[in-house]
């Protein structure tokens, strides 16, 4: 089994062409092997994500979704407007005690360090997309940025 994680900016509109993209990518790091994608869900990427993730499943049922949160809070959970029936589970990361600001960027780095694959849309040097994928790079993780920069 593979897993896959993705990490993008909440501003990243108007990318569902490149959903052919992920796919194949996804499928050659997958040669045949079951995939796990590990979500977020928060801003327009992780929409994107989770689509390309039915997607995939769609042509591949033994697929499967797990939403990642980083707080168990009902408030916090309520906001992010998940469809709870998209998901296959949740995974609560080993993050207890980590400071609520941090708690997103530690789950990020979570899902980073369970992951084979990272798909990421960066294209500026600032904010938790690129911290991840910075993180992502120098642990050595296997990536494919659909965004404009470049290591």
């Amino acid at each position: 089994m593979i897993k896959v994680t993705f990490c993008g900016h909440r501003d990243a509109w108007g990318i569902d062409n490149l959903t052919p993209v992920v796919i194949a990518a996804i499928e050659k790091a997958a040669q045949g092997d079951k995939v796990q994608f590990l979500m977020g869900g928060n801003g327009a990427f992780d929409g994107f994500a989770l689509r390309c993730g039915k997607a995939y499943k769609t042509a591949h049922p033994d697929a499967t979704l797990l939403f990642v949160t980083p707080y168990l809070d009902p408030e916090y959970l309520a906001r992010r407007n998940i469809e709870w029936s998209d998901f296959d589970g949740v995974v609560v990361p080993p993050i207890e005690g980590t400071p609520p600001k941090y708690a997103i960027r530690r789950r990020n780095e979570y899902m980073v360090d369970q992951a084979d694959l990272v798909i990421a849309y960066v294209d500026r040097i600032r904010g938790g997309a690129y911290t991840t994928l910075c993180y992502a790079y120098k642990r050595s993780k296997a990536y494919c940025n659909l965004g404009s920069f470049v290591f």
